[in-house]
């Protein structure tokens, strides 16, 4: 019996080390991966030899659409809007307020160049969009 119990006790040391030698040198490939990344330096910006980014006229085509429905005088009447949008106006434009305040996602910002992103309205039309084509999770 003592040289069974011996024999535990053995084999479990025997696990143990065999466990913390196996942690150390998961440590140490962690600590050296990290050293090696840190002697690299980030990309950062643009790469030479890479096409420019493609101008996406986000400021026109938001103007745009903010005289196609968003306008007093609009160039499509309200039962094109209802069309497109699948809600009444008024709808769109509480839907529009509670979000902007629920989520600054959907506040129009600048970037690192100081370029305008997209409009509330821009960012709310591609989402509602989806949404009615169901493009996303059943969420909306």
């Amino acid at each position: 019996m003592n040289r069974l119990l011996r024999k535990l006790h053995r084999d479990s040391e025997e696990e143990e080390e065999r466990r913390l030698a196996n942690e150390e040198a998961i440590v140490a490939a962690a600590v050296g991966y990290e050293i090696e990344c840190s002697d690299q330096p980030r990309q950062r910006g643009s790469k030479p030899g890479r096409a420019p980014n493609v101008d996406r006229l986000r400021e026109s085509r938001g103007k745009d659409l903010m005289e196609d429905y968003f306008i007093e005088h609009s160039v499509f009447p309200d039962s094109d809007f209802r069309q497109r949008y699948r809600m009444h106006h008024p709808l769109f434009e509480r839907i529009l307020t509670a979000v902007t305040q629920y989520d600054d996602f959907f506040i129009q910002k600048q970037d690192a160049l100081g370029v305008m992103g997209l409009s509330p309205h821009q960012k709310l039309t591609c989402t509602t969009n989806a949404c009615i084509w169901r493009r996303c999770k059943p969420m909306c």
